[in-house]
C-alpha cells in the first residue's frame, strides 16, 4: 500500500489532523486490516490502549500512533512459548511484504517490540511502534469483533478489541503509573463521555492496577498529573487543528481536562474493604484471592489464571522469602 502526496494532504485537509500524523495511522489501520486477515495471527490478537479507544470507541478525538495487542492465543504458557516465534514471524511478514522495515526494540516480560520504518510521502520515512504483550494473555471480559471508525475514506474491519471496561482498566493502570497527556486525554474521554459501569470498573482498575510496578494500594487522584511541555510535544499534535483553534488558552484548556478527569475518577476511591484486602494478599502474601472481588465462576477463573497476576504473586513470594 501507498499513498500518494496529493491524496495525503486531500485527506489532512479533510479531517483536519497534520498530514505527517494522518499517514502514520493510515499505515497503521492497514497493519491492522493485515493482521486480522492472516489465518494464524487473526485469533491469537487482541487490540488495546490508546488506538482501540480512539479509533473504535470514540470517532477520533485524536488520533493515535502505535499498535499495543496482546497474545490471546492460550493461557498455557507452554503452548504461548511454542505460538511465540511464529506469531512475531507473522507479524513481520506482514512488515515486510508491505514493503516495511520492522525493527526489534527491548521489551519488558519477553514481549515483542519493533519500530515499524515505511516510506513516507512527505518526509521520507515514518515509525509505527508495535508492542505485543503475552502476558496480559487472559482477558478479563469478551472481546469483540468490531469496525473502525472511518478516517477519511480509511477504515479498520473486523478487529478484536477488548471489552471497553478492559479498555479503561488498562489505560488507567497507565495513568497512574506514567502520567502520560495521551493517557490523561483518553482517560478524560472515558469517564465524561462514554456509558461506564462503575462496578465492573472498579473490579478491572484493582486487578490491573494489582499487577502493576507501582503498590496500588497507595493509588490516589493527587497521583494524576502532567507535564505541560510533555503535552504541547506529545499530545497536541495529534488533535485536529479545528479543534485547537477553538481552545484560546490550550494550557487552562489541558488543567480543565485534569479537573474534569480526577472529579469523575472518584468514583473508583476510596477503595473498599475486599479491594483492599485482595491488594493486601497479593502484595504481601503472594496470594490471589478472585473470591474478594467477584462471585462470578468464569470471572473468578479468569482472574486466578492472570498470567500478570500470577508474575506478581510470583515475585511477591521470591521477595518475602530472602
Amino acid at each position: 500500500m501507498r499513498i500518494s502526496t496529493e491524496r495525503l494532504y486531500y485527506e489532512a485537509e479533510s479531517t483536519g489532523f497534520r498530514p505527517e500524523i494522518l499517514e502514520k495511522v493510515i499505515y497503521l489501520i492497514h497493519l491492522l486490516n493485515r493482521f486480522s486477515e492472516d489465518p494464524f495471527l487473526k485469533d491469537r490478537f487482541v487490540l488495546k490502549g490508546g488506538t482501540a479507544l480512539n479509533v473504535f470507541c470514540f470517532n477520533y478525538p485524536r488520533l493515535s500512533v502505535d499498535i499495543d495487542i496482546n497474545y490471546i492465543g492460550s493461557a498455557d504458557r507452554e503452548v504461548m512459548l511454542q505460538e511465540k516465534n511464529p506469531m512475531e514471524s507473522a507479524i513481520e511478514n506482514i512488515v515486510l511484504d508491505e514493503g516495511m522495515v520492522p525493527q526489534r526494540k527491548p521489551s519488558e516480560h519477553a514481549g515483542g517490540k519493533w519500530a515499524i520504518r515505511y516510506p513516507s510521502a512527505i518526509q521520507g520515512q515514518g515509525i509505527i511502534e508495535i508492542d505485543l504483550n503475552y502476558l496480559d494473555r487472559v482477558p478479563l471480559w469478551t472481546i469483540t469483533r468490531v469496525n473502525s471508525f472511518k478516517l477519511g475514506e480509511f477504515q479498520a474491519n473486523n478487529i478484536p478489541i477488548q471489552d471497553l471496561h478492559e479498555l479503561a482498566s488498562g489505560k488507567l493502570r497507565a495513568l497512574f503509573s506514567r502520567h502520560s497527556s495521551r493517557d490523561l486525554f483518553d482517560a478524560h474521554q472515558l469517564m465524561n463521555q462514554q456509558h461506564i459501569d462503575i462496578d465492573k470498573l472498579r473490579l478491572g482498575f484493582i486487578v490491573y492496577g494489582g499487577s502493576s510496578r507501582v503498590d496500588w494500594r497507595h493509588t490516589k487522584l493527587e497521583n494524576i498529573h502532567f507535564e505541560w511541555r510533555e503535552f504541547q510535544n506529545m499530545l497536541i499534535p495529534l488533535l485536529r487543528k479545528t479543534d485547537l483553534g477553538k481552545r484560546d488558552d490550550p494550557k487552562s484548556w489541558a488543567e480543565k481536562i485534569l479537573t474534569e478527569c480526577k472529579s469523575a475518577l472518584e468514583n473508583l476511591f476510596p477503595f473498599r474493604e475486599n479491594e483492599t484486602q485482595f491488594l493486601h494478599e497479593l502484595l504481601e502474601n503472594g496470594k490471589i484471592d478472585a473470591s474478594l472481588l467477584t462471585s462470578d465462576r468464569s470471572l473468578n477463573q479468569r482472574i486466578h489464571s492472570n498470567p500478570a497476576l500470577l508474575w506478581k504473586a510470583e515475585n511477591v513470594k521470591q521477595y518475602k522469602n530472602k
